[in-house]
């Protein structure tokens, strides 16, 4: 028997057959206001689907906007999970900026029951270490992509023409701060010098100034 069909036990009845009623705030951010709101929605809907959890309460708040633009609300849910392992899960799957757990107020476990938990979690905790680590290598794949065209982009300029900070800054739409960073380093690496504002390209190897043939004057 599901726990959609115990929904007329008794509060103590479902505690003694292992239920815990628990309390938890889940937050979604993002833009626009209207798309997040009816997101968190169909969250909420989500968890009522789930036959293990029957959502008692649910309190939803108005979206707000933030400093850095964004929008964040935020839902109060008041629910029954079929057992302590199931709330764990609910934590995991729908990850709530807080919980807590109402009833019963003291848990017991039996040792295979913890046991068997444990390795579930850690085989979880190794899949969310495995994605996390496999994000980051694509991350580094991609900074590292994206410099290479910046600077492929910064050496077609100069090559045609010398140019100071605010042409190149410009032309590749690259915000202040991050472009000075990158031409600094690209000063480091010798791609690039700076004279007075103007950036050149670096002088290649056995240049020796007057042209590119060496300074020779060919009649």
């Amino acid at each position: 028997m599901t726990i959609k069909e115990k929904e007329r036990l008794s509060d103590p009845a479902r505690i003694e057959a292992g239920y815990v009623l628990f309390r938890s705030i889940i937050e979604v951010l993002g833009q626009p206001a209207e798309h997040i709101e009816k997101a968190i929605r169909e969250y909420v809907r989500s968890i009522e689907g789930d036959e293990e959890i029957t959502v008692l309460k649910k309190e939803f708040s108005k979206a707000e906007k933030l400093e850095t633009g964004m929008y964040s609300t935020f839902v109060e849910i008041e629910a029954w999970a079929k057992r302590m392992e199931k709330l764990f899960w609910f934590c995991f799957d729908y990850m709530p900026s807080s919980i807590e757990v109402i009833e019963p107020t003291v848990l017991k476990f039996q040792s295979r029951e913890f046991a068997g938990f444990l390795n579930d979690l850690q085989a979880r905790l190794h899949q969310i270490d495995m994605v996390a680590k496999t994000s980051r290598q694509e991350v580094k794949v991609h900074t590292k992509n994206t410099n290479l065209v910046v600077q492929n982009a910064v050496l077609s300029h100069l090559i045609i023409k010398p140019r100071d900070f605010s042409f190149l800054q410009k032309a590749l739409g690259v915000p202040k701060d991050q472009m000075e960073q990158f031409m600094a380093g690209l000063e480091r690496m010798g791609k690039v010098r700076k004279e007075g504002e103007i950036y050149h390209p670096a002088a290649r190897p056995g240049a020796k100034g007057g042209g590119t043939d060496g300074g020779k004057d060919r009649r």
